[in-house]
């Protein structure tokens, strides 16, 4: 220690000068004492280690090599570094890693969570994940980060990708890529492995590719199949027969439940050979192929199913099941009711038809029918799903998050819980716990192309675009006849600054928008082009074609006349027009009576007329450049600025939230403009409160107050160039407004506006101290029907108006003169009122 201090000590002098105290070399040694106990302890405290994963879901036995001792684990524990997860005999788990990446496990599988770090080359600081297959089956979905899994004879370095990777008895492995690029080596050398090819490898030899016939085969264990024949209420003993059918048929369902599908299809097979006229035993298998997207050989087996027994209720419910996968849900919902009829206590049968019904917009009857179902099967987890749907469509939004929980904790394989629970938590503006449910939704179900969509949206709502991007482009691949990858990836693109990228996704999607008849009824199908419609023509709008925008708007309320957002595209298209101020009031006022609660601004300015602004620029440059996807309880902040020479100044600040059941717009505009000459000055102030409040699922309720207050002075334009140096106008405005929309059936809606007019108006010369002033009451009252078939749509009206005007002009005297008479004051007095009724029917070819 003093040889140490005589190397490094300062000079006498300095050492006199800077010599530290002793009580702050204590203090000091004090500190990295404690510095150091912290430091020794830290690697050794169980809560301290660094978590990699998360267990998602857990079929059968799953344990964790922890603090030296094998430990069982289940769903939502946590996987730290260094430990090792491992499933038993016919068992299943699956784990989502910190970054992302998706992983399960087949049984009798091990894995090692070797190290987690930082890889500093890359430009983004990605994390990879370091793991080793010790034996069994992994399926792997990466998240575009690097991740690294090492086998006994090769490595697998993943560059963005899907794959399935087994390690056999004899020190063998073998790799199927689904999509993307692997890497596959070992010492004795390498291949690149691309989507749809395999390679192998054993200890010693270099790995050798070859070509993957079938990719779905190699992942088939890695599939989710619904369990169409449910749990009986009473033991039947022809279960534990090994000479009855009923015996195989249950065997299969446990293989499908463990992701066996050889063993449940030999399963079936022993069944049908026992008994040839086993509905049970068609209906299993049909419901195979529908899962392996095989269409053709599931009606054919679900037909097999119901000439061997008419009186099937299962047998009855696969065909369902196929006749929704043909896009046909009439057929689809007759054979759902068939099912229910024959057996009143099947709940899968009954959740089949609430959803159908769900499907058809028919949301009222969908209610009832699940209720049934939750009295017949509260814990069933398909039953617990569909009903948070049916929740989150009445906006009972803690009610759907129990449900949605429940079913999570009831079947930790299902995806549609999680993918609910996903949109609940970004209703409560939990975003990042949003993302994470809608991950589990994907890696539990990944063959779904609607989870991937909505995944992709969820990114794009958190503004990641590069992974939103990833999974809608996943989506397209998995589903290309869905159109919702489409629809949300022109909505991402056209806010990244692509709008002709944009605009050919919103022609794809309108073009494959029949194809969703597999979840929306024809009815529902028009709603959807309409909205599809509406955001084309909102992108031909921001890029300059306003005709074009013009005519997508046009066509959606032909097809749709209910649908807000294509009445929201008209008004915000006839911003730019001249002399179609009255038509934008119009439309907008319709789309605000029609929008169901969200978080859309209600700008100030575009429900009023005759501003007298001059044009120039977007009309509104930035208010929908963002649209959020998802519905969440937040408040959202807007505001735009401009300025210019001849004293030009404007702003918009708009404040508008929702919370729960209660959406509102609360909104203020100013304009000013000393215009071009003496006395052509211009201001403006507007100020707006919009509040809305679903009372039911089919009442919507809501209320305005508008205030304008508007200075001018003379802003005519003559040809030889005279103006009124002296005169000024002044315009102040209050308007209240009450609205309701109400829907009895998805065919049907009915809208109704009371409108309350006090406008005071006053014109002065000041030259000659001349003042006229002006007030206007009056309201305004009008309903309209909507209804809408298949083939045309019908809509009347009825409104009704009256208006008192006033007018009083005097000079400074307190008198007019007029041929010489006299007079105090002019006073004039004008009522008038009207009745309209109006009647219009489309016919749609």
């Amino acid at each position: 220690m003093s040889k140490f201090c005589a190397v490094t000590a300062p000079s006498e002098w300095q050492n006199r000068r800077n010599k530290p105290s002793r009580c702050h070399q204590s203090n000091l040694l004090n500190r990295l004492y404690w510095l150091l106990v912290v430091a020794l302890l830290l690697p050794f405290h169980p809560a301290l280690a660094q978590e990699v994963g998360e267990i998602v879901s857990v079929v059968g036995i799953a344990e964790v090599l922890r603090q030296g001792r094998w430990q069982p684990i289940g769903t939502g524990e946590s996987l730290a570094a260094g430990e090792v997860l491992r499933t038993g005999e016919g068992s299943r788990a699956a784990v989502l890693l910190a970054n992302g990446a998706q992983i399960k496990l087949n049984g009798n599988s091990q894995l090692e969570l070797k190290q987690a770090r930082t890889i500093v080359p890359v430009s983004n600081g990605l994390l990879q994940n370091a793991l080793r297959l010790l034996s069994g089956e992994i399926w792997v979905r990466d998240n575009n980060q690097l991740l690294e899994i090492q086998t006994v004879p090769a490595t697998a370095t993943i560059r963005g990708t899907e794959f399935n990777l087994a390690v056999g008895p004899a020190d063998a492995a073998r790799l199927a890529v689904l999509d993307g690029l692997v890497e596959f080596s070992n010492p004795q050398g390498s291949v690149l492995v691309a989507a749809n090819e395999q390679a192998s490898a054993k200890v010693g030899e270099a790995p050798r590719k070859t070509v993957l016939l079938n990719p779905l085969d190699a992942v088939q264990w890695s599939l989710y199949y619904p369990n169409v024949i449910g749990t009986a209420t009473q033991r039947d003993p022809r279960w534990d027969d090994p000479r009855s059918s009923l015996y195989w048929v249950q065997a299969a369902q446990n293989h499908l439940l463990r992701g066996q599908v050889v063993a449940a299809r030999q399963a079936i097979d022993r069944a049908l050979t026992l008994d040839p006229n086993d509905a049970l035993a068609y209906s299993l298998r049909s419901n195979i192929d529908l899962v392996q997207n095989h269409k053709t050989l599931a009606l054919a087996d679900a037909e097999r199913a119901i000439a061997a027994d008419p009186s099937s209720s299962t047998a009855y419910l696969s065909l369902s099941l196929v006749r929704q996968a043909e896009f046909d849900l009439e057929a689809a919902l007759e054979a759902a009711r068939k099912a229910v009829a024959l057996d009143p206590y099947n709940a899968r049968a009954l959740i089949q038809e609430s959803s159908l019904l769900f499907g058809m917009g028919r949301l009222r009857e969908a209610v009832k029918v699940a209720e049934r179902a939750r009295q017949r099967a509260p814990d069933d987890a398909m039953v617990n799903t569909v009903w948070g749907f049916l929740q989150l469509a009445r906006n009972r939004v803690n009610e759907a998050r129990e449900a949605f929980q429940v079913a999570i904790a009831q079947d930790s394989t299902l995806g549609l819980p999680q993918l609910g629970l996903g949109l609940v938590l970004f209703r409560h503006n939990q975003t990042d716990k949003a993302i994470e449910a809608m991950r589990k939704a994907a890696l539990l179900e990944p063959k779904v192309s609607l989870y991937n969509s909505y995944l992709g949206k969820a990114f794009y709502e958190d503004k990641q675009n590069q992974p939103a991007q990833k999974y809608l482009e996943a989506a397209k691949q998995l589903d290309p006849r869905d159109p919702t990858p489409w629809y949300y990836d022109a909505i991402r693109l056209q806010s990244v600054n692509q709008p002709v990228a944009a605009v050919e996704n919103l022609q794809k999607s309108i073009d494959l928008n029949d194809d969703r008849g597999v979840y929306r009824s024809r009815l529902l199908l028009d709603e959807d082009l309409a909205a599809r419609s509406a955001t084309l023509g909102r992108v031909y709008n921001e890029v300059g074609f306003t005709e074009l925008g013009l005519q997508e708007g046009w066509q959606s309320v032909n097809r749709d006349p209910s649908n807000y957002s294509a009445h929201r595209l008209l008004a915000d298209s006839y911003v730019a027009l001249p002399n179609a101020e009255a038509a934008r009031v119009s439309e907008l006022l319709q789309a605000q009576l029609l929008q169901p609660i969200n978080i859309t601004p209600v700008s100030p300015r575009v429900a009023e007329t005759r501003l007298m602004i001059p044009s120039g620029g977007p009309p509104i440059p930035s208010l929908y450049e963002f649209n959020p996807l998802f519905v969440q309880d937040r408040p959202s902040l807007f505001f735009s600025g401009l300025g210019g020479n001849q004293n030009t100044w404007g702003d918009e600040f708009i404040v508008s939230g929702l919370a729960d059941r209660f959406s509102y717009s609360l909104g203020q505009f100013s304009y000013q403009n000393n215009g071009y000459r003496e006395n052509n000055d211009l201001k403006n102030n507007l100020y707006n409160l919009f509040a809305q409040v679903a009372a039911t699922s089919d009442l919507n309720l809501q209320a305005e107050y508008r205030y304008r207050e508007t200075t001018t002075g003379d802003l005519a334009s003559n040809f030889d160039g005279s103006f009124h140096r002296f005169e000024r106008r002044e315009i102040n405005q209050n308007v209240a407004r009450v609205g309701a929309h109400y829907s009895p059936s998805p065919q049907t809606d009915i809208i109704a506006s009371v409108i309350y007019t006090d406008r005071d108006s006053t014109l002065k010369y000041k030259d000659t101290n001349y003042t006229a002033e002006f007030n206007a009451k009056g309201y305004q009252a009008e309903a309209q029907l909507l209804h809408k078939a298949d083939d045309f749509n019908f809509m009347v009206g009825l409104g009704g108006y009256a208006l008192d005007v006033d007018t009083i002009g005097f000079n400074s005297l307190g008198r007019i003169e007029q041929k010489n008479r006299l007079r105090l004051h002019q006073y004039q007095m004008a009522r008038t009122s009207k009745l309209d009724c109006g009647f219009e029917l489309s016919i749609r070819r």
